[in-house]
C-alpha cells in the first residue's frame, strides 16, 4: 500500500463495505459494471477476473479488498499483490501440490537452494534442456543406473590424476586411430 492510500484511508473513518461484480480489469485498476472504478487493495491475493463477485471497501477512495466468489466456471486463478517488486512465503515449510503440472519459471534466474540439507528430485523421466553449459561442482559424483550411454559430436574428456576403468566381463575400445601412453 502506498503512503497515497494509507492517507486517503485515514482522512476518512467511515468506510463503507458492498458487494459488486468485476466488468474488467487493467493491472491494479478494476472496474466494476454500473461504471465505477477502484483500485486492487493490498490484501487481495487473488486477482479479481471480469464475471467475479467482490467485497468494496468505500472511503475517499474504492478498493477491492476481497474476491468472494469466482465466475462460474472459472478453472484457473491467480495470486498475487499489485505494485510489488517481489513476494515472498516464509514459513518453516511450505508445500505446493499440483495433481498434473507444476510450473516454474523465470526469465532471467531460476534458483533452488538447500544449503544446509538435500535437494531431492524425483521422477519417472528426467529431461534436461540447456542451450550453452552445465557446470557440476563436487567433492564427489556418484552415478548409479543400468545403462549409460555419452554422446559427444566432437571431443569426450576425462582428466585425472588417477583413472580405473573396470569391466568384469569385457571392454571394448574401437576407432580408426589408438594412441596409449
Amino acid at each position: 500500500m502506498t503512503h497515497d492510500m494509507a492517507l486517503d484511508l485515514r482522512a476518512t473513518r467511515e468506510v463503507e463495505l458492498r458487494t459488486a461484480t468485476v466488468a474488467s480489469r487493467e493491472g491494479a485498476q478494476i472496474r466494476l459494471l454500473g461504471g465505477a472504478v477502484a483500485k486492487l487493495g493490498a490484501s487481495c491475493l487473488l486477482q479479481p477476473e471480469p464475471g467475479d463477485l467482490v467485497l468494496v471497501a468505500q472511503a475517499a477512495q474504492a478498493f477491492v479488498v476481497s474476491v468472494l466468489q469466482r465466475v462460474p466456471h472459472s478453472t484457473a486463478c491467480e495470486l498475487g499483490v499489485a505494485g510489488v517488486e517481489r513476494l515472498a512465503l516464509a514459513a518453516p515449510e511450505i508445500a505446493i501440490h499440483a495433481e498434473r503440472r507444476l510450473c516454474l519459471s523465470a526469465l532471467l534466474e531460476c534458483e533452488v537452494t538447500a544449503a544446509a540439507g538435500v535437494l531431492r528430485l524425483n521422477a519417472q523421466n528426467l529431461a534436461m534442456t540447456v542451450a550453452d553449459s552445465i557446470v557440476e561442482v563436487a567433492d564427489e559424483v556418484i552415478t548409479q543406473a543400468k545403462v549409460i550411454t555419452h554422446r559427444a559430436e566432437e571431443l569426450l574428456s576425462t582428466l585425472a590424476k588417477r583413472q580405473l576403468w573396470v569391466a568384469e566381463k569385457e571392454m571394448r575400445v574401437d576407432a580408426e586411430t589408438i594412441q596409449m601412453g
